[in-house]
C-alpha cells in the first residue's frame, strides 16, 4: 500500500502542473466565435475545476492508504475486511 500510495502522491503532483489553454482564432465569424467561447468553458473546466479535484483525489486516496498501512502494519490476515472498511469508509464510494 505504500509503494501504491507514493505513485498516486507522484501522479497528484503531475496532473496538478498540467495546464491547458484555448487555442486561439484567427477569424471573426460568429461559427468560430461560438467554437472559441466553447474552448475556453473547456479550458475553465479543465484547469479550475477537473485537474485541482483529480490531483486532490489522488494526494488524499495516498494519505489514506499509509494511514491504513500504519495501523495495519502488524495486523494479522483476520483484520483485512476491517481494513478495507477504514479505507472505504474515509475514500467514500468510488461508483458515485
Amino acid at each position: 500500500m505504500r509503494t501504491v500510495a507514493g505513485h498516486l502522491a507522484t501522479l497528484g503532483a503531475e496532473v496538478t502542473g498540467l495546464k491547458f489553454g484555448p487555442m486561439m482564432m484567427g477569424t471573426d465569424s460568429a461559427a468560430l466565435q461560438s467554437v472559441g467561447a466553447m474552448q475556453h468553458i473547456q479550458y475553465d473546466v479543465l484547469n479550475t475545476t477537473l485537474i485541482p479535484s483529480f490531483s486532490e483525489r489522488l494526494s488524499e486516496t495516498g494519505e489514506i492508504m499509509v494511514n491504513c498501512a500504519d495501523k495495519f502494519k502488524n495486523a494479522d490476515d483476520t483484520k483485512t475486511l476491517d481494513m478495507v472498511t477504514m479505507f472505504t469508509n474515509a475514500t467514500g464510494n468510488w461508483g458515485e
